[in-house]
């Protein structure tokens, strides 16, 4: 599979950019603070719906513009051409669009363009706490397993719930019994 063309719209530093890229070899290439980083991070948004440098959409919206637009068209391996569109504005939030139909659980398009990302700051993966391992790791097993994807969300959420509920226990708002589905959940789906 290529990314065969990407559209970008008001996004970062780039107002407007169409870029083709060959099936083989492809260099990005200029001076600092052109816009190659942002490349990638559309990319990357085209893949895994969110950005690789930020929590918060509004922080990749170009300065005095209320949203973004990222488009990519890609060719599988069969040869079949499939679109990925990425549109974020500040009254409609972020919308993600699989061949012109909208997708509900940005979810659903993990795995369909896997890439992975190594960059500087990713020495942490080797030299640094082991949560960033984690994370690394967790992003590719959720693009080539969705049942990964499905189970990390799971856990996640029942972490969530259990931390919640042992303030609850601390405040005297709950009992410790009502602990034992969240554990049981967490060690299922750890």
């Amino acid at each position: 599979m290529f990314l065969s063309k990407l559209c970008i719209q008001s996004f970062r530093n780039i107002d407007s950019i169409e870029i083709c890229f060959d099936k083989q070899l492809n260099i990005i290439y200029g001076e600092n603070a052109q816009g190659k980083t942002s490349i990638l991070e559309a990319i990357y948004y085209l893949a895994l719906t969110k950005s690789f440098r930020a929590n918060n959409e509004v922080i990749a919206l170009k300065y005095n513009q209320d949203f973004f637009d990222i488009e990519g068209e890609f060719i599988n391996d069969e040869g079949s051409e499939f679109r990925i569109r990425v549109y974020y504005s500040q009254k409609e939030n972020k919308h993600i669009f699989y061949n012109e139909n909208q997708i509900r659980k940005f979810s659903e398009i993990v795995g369909i363009v896997p890439v992975i990302l190594l960059s500087l700051e990713d020495l942490d993966i080797s030299y640094g706490i082991p949560a960033k391992r984690r994370r690394f790791l967790d992003i590719l097993l959720s693009q080539v397993n969705p049942l990964y994807l499905q189970a990390l969300q799971i856990y996640k959420r029942s972490l969530q719930n259990r931390n919640k509920l042992l303030k609850d226990i601390k405040d005297g708002q709950a009992s410790p019994e009502a602990l034992f589905p969240w554990n049981k959940q967490l060690c299922e789906y750890g």
